[in-house]
């Protein structure tokens, strides 16, 4: 719990990115506390290497709203030229969400993302309460954590249930079966 102040959060890891082309690794921020997986912020670094272009790392904001609606809010390069991106190394994100949707990105404590605020309002705090965090890795990449803090007061819940499952678009091209535990969010008035 949160009440009126700025979410904090501090990710200190190390990664070995291997020789892959590509992946990603970072934190997820679920909007709300019903245990939905579908509605989140992800915060992170990517990073691509290919013998067309040179190697590069970003750091990255994207919203996840419903079942293929990726939204990326901003991305900007890791600040290299400073702060080289080795594997094994100590790196620290931290994060400022003030306002429910409004991102301030720190790597090591400089500030690479100001003020980045998603244009549609979805707001990782409500009333006070964040939902669940976690840390999220893509592709065969190891990530060591050594440490995570959130700021606020912990809520404990006795019994948490994540829905891995996103209601679909209507109407759907791929309706829930019969009988379904888990029934189309928003069933289209005229199913196909």
């Amino acid at each position: 719990f949160n009440g009126d102040d700025s979410l904090l959060i501090d990710f200190m890891f190390s990664v070995d990115f291997r020789d892959l082309f590509s992946g990603y690794m970072g934190i997820v921020i679920h909007n709300g506390i019903d245990g939905r997986a579908c509605d989140y912020y992800y915060i992170g670094v990517s990073y691509y290497n290919n013998t067309i272009t040179e190697e590069k790392h970003n750091i990255e904001i994207w919203r996840s709203k419903e079942q293929g609606t990726d939204t990326r809010i901003t991305s900007t390069l890791w600040p290299s030229s400073f702060l080289p991106f080795i594997n094994g190394h100590l790196y620290t994100i931290s994060i400022k969400i003030t306002d429910g949707n409004v991102f301030d990105v720190y790597i090591n404590d400089i500030l690479v993302i100001d003020n980045a605020k998603d244009a549609n309002g979805y707001e990782t705090l409500q009333n006070g309460y964040s939902g669940y965090i976690g840390i999220w890795s893509y592709q065969p990449i190891t990530t060591i954590v050594k440490s995570l803090y959130i700021s606020g007061t912990p809520h404990i819940v006795s019994e948490m249930t994540i829905e891995p499952y996103c209601p679909t678009p209507d109407p759907s091209a791929s309706p829930s079966k019969m009988p379904s535990r888990i029934p189309t969010a928003h069933p289209s008035i005229n199913p196909s």
